[in-house]
């Protein structure tokens, strides 16, 4: 019988760029007594990875173009919509506030996927990008 279980990892710090998340999973996972085994799949959010990879932009340094402040009236911050489009190749589609992008990485995305997640930190907006890697297909146990 195929059994498929879902199992969060507890205990993992507060990701940082540079941090070898792979080798943090693992640990925590091994520690809570569930060790990631051949087979296993892990799934990993990309505000995670992009923590990792360093691709956080602090949004209270961004200036805005004009260009993204006129995007942004009424809907979105305009230090946001600069940094979507900071990291876009082209823009496919804008109505109503709502940008649909072509990455540079060229995927095409709408723009909450893009930046993923805004967050709160000591009152400084940050802002996580999309990341290179999506998912972290396989784990080598160490």
């Amino acid at each position: 019988m195929n059994v498929i279980q879902t199992i969060g990892i507890e205990g993992l710090p507060i990701i940082k760029a540079g941090d070898n998340l792979a080798k943090l999973i693992c640990m925590a996972a091994k520690r809570q007594g569930t060790s990631i085994q051949s087979g296993d799949v892990v799934v990993v959010t990309h505000v995670v990875v992009s923590r990792a990879e360093g691709r956080v932009i602090n949004l209270n340094g961004v200036v805005p173009s004009e260009f993204a402040k006129n995007i942004a009236e009424g809907h979105k911050d305009p230090a946001f919509v600069e940094a979507v489009l900071r990291e876009s190749r082209s823009i496919i589609r804008m109505i109503d506030g709502k940008l649909i992008t072509e990455t540079k990485h060229g995927l095409v995305v709408q723009t909450l996927v893009l930046i993923g997640l805004t967050f709160q930190e000591r009152k400084t907006w940050f802002c996580c990008l999309i990341t290179r890697m999506f998912l972290l297909g396989r784990l080598e146990r160490r």
